[in-house]
């Protein structure tokens, strides 16, 4: 992998980012919001409670009262009863909403940030893809890798050198030290994200778990590439060794026709 294909995972990996920052602040603010204006209804409701409490306290002493007087105060009192009603209603009502939107601030992390495995997972399955088709050509010319002097693979000018294979482990490692523990920490926390939450999002229990069996199944196709890759350097080393054998061979030779010439 070229430090240019890194940069342009990182470049879209801090796009997503700087989306749901945007995001979580729209929300955020919308939650400040909502708790500013809650807190100036509730010091109302107090200055309100505070005001009723002394007709309350004459409501419940059993005395002769005047009826216009006793009449008013009574509505007074029905009319404070039906505004801490409301106002409990209110106060339900902010909290669903509230969650509401912590809610819609989680979907938001979440799929931002299974954007961004899958983004890493799909790189790395890339660089397995052509780590394949390499191991495929170097197994087919060296029928499986067993017999090496009569496939003649040394003087076959098609086939994959040692130097090829370097460049291609090189940026295959480069893809796996940068991509595996940064796709495991956001899997991590991805399943600590689910594991703490009651969601009932379809959407995003499913792609949780689509998610946890790709890399799964990603992370056993490395080990198995890996391995292939371990034997393809050790067959190319191989063939490499006997090409220069058999050319310092035919240099004697043609040193020899030489020597017997003069």
């Amino acid at each position: 992998m070229t430090t240019l294909s890194l940069s342009n995972s990182e470049h879209t990996s801090r796009k997503s980012t700087d989306s749901t920052s945007s995001s979580s602040s729209i929300i955020d603010n919308a939650l400040g919001q909502l708790d500013v204006r809650l807190e100036t209804v509730k010091g109302s409701i107090d200055a309100i409670t505070a005001a009723v409490e002394p007709l309350l306290a004459v409501a419940s002493t059993p005395t002769h009262r005047q009826s216009v007087e006793f009449d008013e105060e009574a509505n007074l009192i029905r009319k404070y009863g039906d505004l801490l009603h409301e106002w409990e209603g209110v106060q339900a009502e902010a909290k669903v909403l509230r969650d509401e939107l912590k809610e819609d601030k989680w979907l938001a992390v979440f799929r931002t940030v299974s954007e961004q495995a899958d983004g890493m997972m799909a790189s790395l399955d890339k660089a397995l893809m052509m780590c394949q088709d390499f191991i495929q050509q170097v197994y087919a010319k060296t029928n499986d890798g067993q017999d090496l002097r009569r496939s003649s693979a040394y003087s076959d000018r098609s086939f994959p050198t040692l130097a090829t294979f370097e460049d291609l482990l090189k940026s295959y490692e480069a893809k796996k030290k940068y991509y595996m523990p940064s796709t495991t920490k956001v899997i991590n926390v991805l399943n600590k994200g689910i594991d703490e939450r009651i969601t009932k999002n379809g959407e995003c229990l499913r792609k949780h778990a689509d998610m946890k069996t790709r890399w799964d199944a990603l992370k056993v196709k490395i080990r198995r590439v890996d391995n292939d890759m371990e034997k393809i350097c050790k067959i190319l080393i191989d063939i490499e060794k006997e090409s220069a054998e058999a050319e310092l061979s035919k240099q004697r030779d043609l040193d020899h026709v030489a020597s017997l010439t003069e």
